[in-house]
């Protein structure tokens, strides 16, 4: 096969050079990096807003928990880690937050009026509630609980109502203890209707 000189010279420039090469190749990475950190981020976030949502469905059913029982509760009681009754504080949020610190370890029970009784309490990285069967509420993923007994107070002196402090924190579904995985934490007030 006879090839004249013109189509010789369309046949040397079907090729890439090596500076092309390269070029497309820097090109290629410098994209698929941007790709991969994109994607990457995106999966961070994914998780964070997974474990979140868990923690916080956790925290909502614990919540939910307490509530129902204090709603048909006739009276409760808090006792500290060596089984002494707390008494109730007249207290604002804020100094109750402070108090419900120095009762880790408390134990919670409520009478109903028929005088059956349930109780609360933190057993490891557990909060059991416990009646006829112990439940286990947290997946064992549970940081810290407090109880904390409080009364409200008429400008008198009066008790006009008692209520009850729960602080709890939940621990992360991921073993992830990074900035984007810190632990959940719920402080609410409940109390008895009778």
């Amino acid at each position: 096969m006879h090839l004249s000189e013109s189509g010789l010279k369309s046949y040397k420039r079907t090729g890439f050079t090596a500076v092309e090469l390269m070029i497309a190749v820097t090109i290629f990475a410098i994209v698929s990096y941007i790709a991969f950190a994109t994607l990457s981020g995106f999966r961070k976030q994914s998780i964070k807003g997974t474990s979140m949502l868990d923690s916080t469905t956790v925290l909502n059913d614990i919540y939910n928990s307490i509530q129902q029982d204090m709603l048909q509760a006739r009276s409760f009681e808090v006792r500290d880690a060596s089984n002494n009754l707390v008494q109730p504080r007249p207290a604002s949020f804020f100094e109750s937050a402070t108090a419900a610190h120095e009762n880790l370890n408390s134990r919670l029970t409520i009478t109903f009026s028929q005088g059956d009784k349930i109780k609360y309490y933190q057993d490891g990285s557990s909060l059991i509630r416990e009646e006829a069967v112990k439940k286990n509420l947290g997946e064992n993923r549970i940081k810290k609980v407090s109880f904390c007994p409080t009364k409200s107070l008429s400008e008198g002196g009066e008790t006009l109502f008692e209520l009850l402090l729960v602080e709890i924190e939940v621990q992360p579904s991921t073993d992830r203890t990074d900035e984007q995985h810190k632990t959940l934490k719920l402080s609410f007030f409940v109390t008895p209707v009778v």
